[in-house]
């Protein structure tokens, strides 16, 4: 297993890992901490060929020591293309044959672990007949022949073998796609062919021409939580840039920060947005809520909900010029409402460069009304545009599934709308998810009605959660408590989802308006 992972992400895919290792009765995986390549294994490379399967080094004549350059790229074999963390292109190479067992990574610029391959090109066989191609891997493999789906066993699973009857004619050269992905501890590739006269073998390198791979790598699937411990009201920033980053906190304590290139596998970056545990205008910081990091024009910022020395919640804020700081505190509550207390504050900037701050006021603790109300905030993101005011865009309706409560919004635009993603209800079994739509960021906003993230046998409580754009996709990064036949496990606390969002007849939803488990498309 990688060094450094997060122990929720340790513990979710070991266990995920663990369940296919036995369904294909290999071994379970190690927790081990201590060996950050995974199972023992031996390179599978060509021969005379480097230990990752690509051209090797010579040594020079004459026993100078010195190597001479590599050989050019053999005439045959099939083009493979390396993406770390499935998503960065870091080598292209024609390898000669697929037959390899890597422990170590595979070429420059990739890990152990947490990369994908894409092979393209031509396979010529000798005869015309009916060919048997096995392959055998470790995780997951996908394979196209002439552009018809052959095989796909696109999860984590230990090595098997996987093998597909397929008409080829001799000499005609037959177009070959095949995606690999290695997620974690061993990896194992391998393409093999047999038929009546074609004994079993691994795929010659005579029989393979290579090709020019597509630019985008191919990703493996995921199954959700993609963080499997307490991490309520998730907040996510994305920062542009090749990748990607996207960074993250979430209610409790110093609001720790981790980060992500793929919005699965999160990591620590040991930055806090409250280093001290406590804001040095709030009180005893024991209801330190709902952090949010953005990027205002100037800067970076953050907000977050901590009560005041008085016991009454208010909206801090924090910047920084970067979102792994240091963040530096406003020094005073941002917004201090002296009627309710205030809560759950977003950050929105329209196309036109305007910026807005909503929150909720927390009428619900005090038997009133929960509106949300946004202002436009200036450049920096730390004060209020001068002239502006709260302006309310949202309300509870106790007549319908919300109850006394609205909260956690999330703005987006998109198509000309504005789509306020809101929670509603008791932050336990009754908590849902609801949109509503306008064509201003101050509304009015119009409710859909129902909620478009229900409860399900396997998740309760979907909610507050953040609107994330991956690869042109929206997906909603979002906590939910852990359940059996929908009986909340109360003790594992609120687990983070990630959801693929679908528009249709104008409003965005979810597949069946529940938290779907998996296996999910890669972000």
């Amino acid at each position: 297993m990688r060094q450094g992972l997060d122990h929720e992400r340790s513990r979710s895919v070991v266990a995920a890992l663990a369940l296919v290792v036995a369904a294909c009765g290999g071994d379970p995986p190690t927790t081990s901490e201590g060996d950050p390549t995974g199972r023992p294994g031996s390179s599978a490379g060509a021969p005379g060929t480097g230990e990752d399967g690509g051209a090797g080094t010579v040594p020079a004549e004459g026993g100078s020591g010195h190597a001479s350059p590599p050989p050019p790229p053999p005439p045959n074999g099939l083009s493979g293309e390396y993406f770390d963390d499935f998503t960065t292109s870091k080598l292209v190479r024609v390898d000669p044959k697929i037959d390899f067992s890597w422990t170590a990574p595979p070429g420059a610029g990739l890990r152990a672990e947490s990369y994908s391959v894409r092979w393209t090109g031509t396979l010529t066989p000798a005869f015309t007949e009916t060919y048997t191609l096995t392959l055998t891997s470790d995780d997951g493999v996908r394979l196209w022949v002439d552009g018809k789906l052959l095989v796909d066993h696109w999860d984590m699973h230990a090595p098997v073998d996987d093998g597909k009857a397929v008409a080829l004619v001799a000499g005609h050269d037959h177009d070959v796609r095949l995606e690999y992905f290695q997620y974690l501890q061993g990896a194992r590739i391998a393409l093999a062919w047999s038929s009546k006269s074609q004994s079993k073998e691994i795929v010659p390198t005579s029989a393979l021409k290579p090709r020019a791979a597509p630019a985008a790598g191919p990703r493996p699937s995921y199954t959700n939580a993609v963080i499997a411990a307490d991490c309520p009201d998730p907040g996510v920033l994305r920062v542009d840039g090749e990748p990607a980053t996207y960074f993250m906190a979430c209610t409790g304590g110093s609001f720790p920060i981790r980060t992500s290139n793929d919005l699965v596998t999160w990591r620590n970056t040991g930055v806090s947005l409250l280093p001290g545990g406590t804001a040095p205008w709030a009180g005893d910081g024991f209801r330190n809520w709902a952090p949010e990091l953005h990027k205002a024009k100037t800067q970076y910022v953050a907000y977050y909900t901590a009560s005041d020395k008085t016991g009454r919640l208010c909206i801090g804020a924090a910047h920084a010029t970067s979102p792994t700081g240091p963040w530096v505190d406003r020094g005073a509550a941002i917004v201090r409402d002296a009627g309710l207390g205030a809560i759950d504050a977003h950050f929105f900037a329209d196309d036109d460069g305007r910026q807005y701050l909503y929150w909720k006021l927390d009428g619900n603790a005090v038997g009133q009304p929960t509106p949300i109300v946004a202002q436009e905030l200036a450049p920096d993101g730390m004060s209020f545009l001068a002239g502006s005011a709260p302006h309310e865009v949202l309300r509870n309706d106790p007549a319908t599934w919300e109850k006394g409560v609205v909260e956690a919004p999330w703005v987006i635009r998109r198509n000309g709308s504005y789509f306020l993603f809101y929670s509603g209800n008791v932050y336990d079994d009754r908590y849902r998810t609801g949109v509503a739509r306008a064509a201003s960021p101050l509304g009015p906003f119009t409710k859909k009605g129902a909620p478009i993230l229900n409860n399900d046998a396997a998740w309760v409580g979907p909610g507050h959660g953040s609107v994330v754009v991956a690869h042109g996709a929206d997906f909603f990064f979002h906590h939910a408590w852990p359940a059996t036949g929908g009986v909340r496990n109360d003790a594992a606390g609120r687990w983070d989802l990630l959801e693929p969002i679908v528009y249709a007849g104008g409003w965005p939803s979810f597949a069946g308006d529940v938290s779907a488990s998996g296996p999910l498309v890669w972000p």
